[in-house]
């Protein structure tokens, strides 16, 4: 008689705990499918390095294409639909190299490029800014450069109805005398018109670069990316604040005991700011993921990095709406072999919520994330999972946040210990049942 209640109690605990796991583990799948993946491209290479989501709901991708257009390679802008299918596209470009860096809707549902240019410059590459209207028809276009090598990296709207530019100038005879480096930060300030208001650059002890800008709440610019140090060749992670004239306020450095750069920046809640990087062992293409949260000084409040065996990295981070941190990349420690993309949920304190990785066998690169409307995660950067071509534009849509994530993360921790538990009560039934028949 106690050996049958036992049993039954036996029984019904594992019948618990195997339901509980059943249900713990179909939410876990729900939340983590995505809602569609969509890629565009011909035979060529094609990809996206910025996205947003447009005044209609749909998103606009731009970067480049070697697939289409008039030269080797030329800008690509591709207008989707809220469920990531094609309303139009449109090739920009002459007959050499041109790309979009970064893109944003105008206040006339039109769109703004910030592209680099062999076609249409000055120098041997400039910037190349292009306005089109809500089809994607040329409006005007502005080259901006010199005869040293000009950058663009960042393009935002600026709160007086002008915009700014962000990105780096290399001198070449700098270049090669000092033999990595020689370049310097630039912003440069645009009228509603594309005309040049003011520009500044940066100078640091050898190497600096900017790869993303901001307008602060102060109405200032904060800007960052690396600067390198003449005495060891590692680059640091350089944040540099200024006023509305581009004047330097206060800068900071980085310095870990690789090389950093930061590739995204954005102001958070708090007044303070967050970068998003990497940090890399020199001379090598192995790196982490590196996360730096300051201050409104630029002062340190944490850091943390993220990584595995591999080589890590990540071009964007947001805010999101529950305070905290979503970032976008790609890792190489924890797939088939080959890079794949990479997303991360971080509490307010740089705590891993969950993470994602979405790929097939062929490399998968991120470049721009945001939070879409719903919710979700809207991700661009190139796949090379297509059997047609080298690359092509990659957009995923996730599902949006519900909450569900953080509660499987907490639940899966407690069955974890709830399985240990229940086998220590199963091994103290089993010894109880064996003293019994003995």
């Amino acid at each position: 008689m106690k050996d049958s209640i036992i049993i039954k109690m036996i029984i019904i605990l594992v019948i618990i705990d195997f339901s509980f796991t059943s249900l713990v583990l179909n939410v876990t799948v729900t939340e983590q499918d995505i809602i569609y993946q969509k890629t565009f491209g011909g035979i060529k290479r094609d990809g996206a390095f910025s996205l947003i989501q447009t005044s209609d709901g749909g998103f606009a991708l731009a970067g480049f294409t070697r697939s289409y257009g008039a030269g080797n390679k030329d800008v690509w802008l591709v207008k989707t639909d809220t469920n990531g299918l094609v309303l139009w596209n449109k090739t920009y470009g002459s007959s050499q190299n041109e790309e979009a860096r970064s893109v944003i809707q105008t206040e006339d549902n039109g769109y703004l490029l910030a592209c680099s240019t062999n076609s249409y410059d000055i120098g041997n590459e400039d910037v190349w800014l292009v306005k089109t209207d809500a089809n994607g028809l040329v409006l005007w276009n502005k080259t901006y450069g010199g005869p040293r090598l000009d950058f663009v990296r960042s393009l935002i709207h600026t709160t007086d109805g002008g915009f700014a530019l962000a990105g780096f100038t290399i001198d070449w005879i700098d270049f090669v005398a000092l033999g990595n480096g020689g370049g310097d930060m630039w912003i440069v300030k645009l009228d509603a018109s594309g005309n040049i208001q003011w520009n500044q650059t940066y100078k640091g002890e050898k190497d600096e670069r900017i790869y993303t800008i901001i307008q602060t709440l102060d109405g200032g610019f904060a800007l960052a990316g690396r600067t390198t140090v003449s005495s060891d060749f590692n680059s640091e992670i350089w944040l540099v604040k200024t006023d509305f004239m581009g004047q330097i306020q206060w800068n900071q450095t980085y310095q870990g005991t690789m090389d950093e750069t930061a590739y995204s920046l954005i102001q958070t809640t708090d007044e303070g700011f967050i970068l998003a990087g990497i940090s890399q062992i020199q001379f090598s293409l192995e790196s982490d993921i590196l996360i730096v949260k300051t201050d409104v000084y630029g002062s340190v409040i944490w850091s943390e990095t993220y990584g595995g065996s591999a080589d890590e990295c990540t071009h964007d981070i947001i805010q999101t709406v529950d305070g905290g941190f979503a970032f976008a990349g790609y890792t190489n420690s924890y797939n088939t072999g080959h890079p794949d993309l990479l997303l991360i949920k971080m509490d307010v304190k740089g705590g891993v919520e969950w993470e994602q990785i979405y790929g097939e066998k062929e490399p998968e690169l991120a470049y721009s994330l945001l939070q879409t409307a719903d919710g979700g995660f809207a991700i661009a950067g190139i796949s090379e999972a297509s059997d047609m071509g080298e690359g092509d534009m990659w957009l995923v849509k996730t599902n949006p946040i519900s909450g569900v994530e953080k509660l499987v993360v907490s639940v899966l921790k407690l069955n974890y210990w709830g399985i240990i538990f229940l086998i220590i009560i199963l091994l103290a039934l089993i010894i109880v049942i064996r003293k019994q028949k003995l």
